[in-house]
């Protein structure tokens, strides 16, 4: 077997710049391709000029400026950071649903009842357990502290405290492994959704959806491949559920269904407006994203 070696040396940003500039890419303000160059870096960058180029040739289609670049990069940097509050107001909404749900029904320490949860390959009550021991563990929490001085069992602290510690992860997980039907109807009913295994895929959707923002990932074009269920009861579909408008319709239908407001669609309506440059259909929103049913 031929074996193919890289050997493409390294460029400075200085150097970049020369030859994108070769390529046909108009720039304005050298300072500025510079310092993006520099400190966002032109791997990173490439992914928001790819689809400018020729792909025979590598030369930017005219005109293209260097601005339109920074502008398509500005709005994915925006949307991540806008969708990552969103996320978070429903990870906390979640993991107080499952855990005041689960510790009204089973009792504060829910979570050491092994007889309460499923067996899963991928994720064991065992598993489940040394999570939260581990997360307990690095918790710097005064609550936590005072629990762990002031009893000593059960050695881990009651649900509402573990809530501080696990993640999202966590709790999409312990949602997935319930052995119980009625008590997972009874948690997704607390949003609005009737449908169990739909709402189990939203969760492990917008866990997704984290991680990759988390790790800076791209929303522009991107592709999903974990991505949520639709809700036909209730009219919610998605034409591609590999894009972002699938996870950002289940953001606004899940803060929706809290009661406690949301400017999530504000939100996006402003973005959109700010960066004209960059098509909402490049996320997945069509022209009437806001009458869909979830918004």
């Amino acid at each position: 077997m031929v074996v193919t070696r890289f050997n493409k040396p390294a460029e400075s940003p200085e150097q970049l710049l020369v030859r994108l500039e070769a390529r046909g890419l108009a720039i304005a303000d050298r300072a500025v391709a510079l310092a993006y160059l520099k400190y966002v870096g032109g791997y990173r960058l490439k992914g928001f000029w790819a689809h400018l180029t020729d792909p025979a040739t590598k030369q930017f289609r005219a005109p293209t400026h260097f601005d339109e670049i920074v502008q398509r990069y500005e709005f994915d940097r925006r949307l991540r950071a806008l969708t990552f509050d969103e996320v978070g107001r429903i990870e906390v909404a979640v993991r107080s649903s499952i855990s005041n749900r689960l510790s009204l029904s089973y009792g504060p320490h829910w979570f050491i009842q092994p007889g309460l949860f499923r067996r899963s390959q991928e994720f064991s009550f065992g598993n489940m357990v040394k999570t939260i021991e581990d997360a307990v563990k690095r918790s710097r929490s005064p609550f936590i502290n005072h629990y762990m001085v002031a009893y000593e069992e059960p050695c881990l602290p009651p649900s509402w405290g573990v809530s501080e510690c696990v993640t999202f992860g966590f709790w999409s997980r312990t949602y997935q492994l319930l052995r119980d039907v009625d008590e997972r109807k009874a948690i997704s009913m607390k949003f609005q959704v009737d449908n169990h295994q739909v709402f189990e895929s939203w969760l492990h959707s917008l866990v997704y959806l984290r991680n990759v923002i988390c790790h800076h990932g791209r929303m522009l074009g991107a592709k999903f491949v974990i991505y949520p269920q639709q809700y036909k009861k209730y009219g919610v579909t998605f034409s591609d559920p590999h894009t972002f408008f699938a996870p950002a319709t289940v953001i606004s239908f899940l803060l929706r269904a809290t009661g406690m407001g949301s400017g999530w669609k504000q939100e996006l309506r402003k973005l959109f407006a700010r960066h004209p440059a960059v098509a909402p259909a490049e996320i997945g929103f069509g022209s009437n994203w806001e009458a869909q049913s979830g918004w």
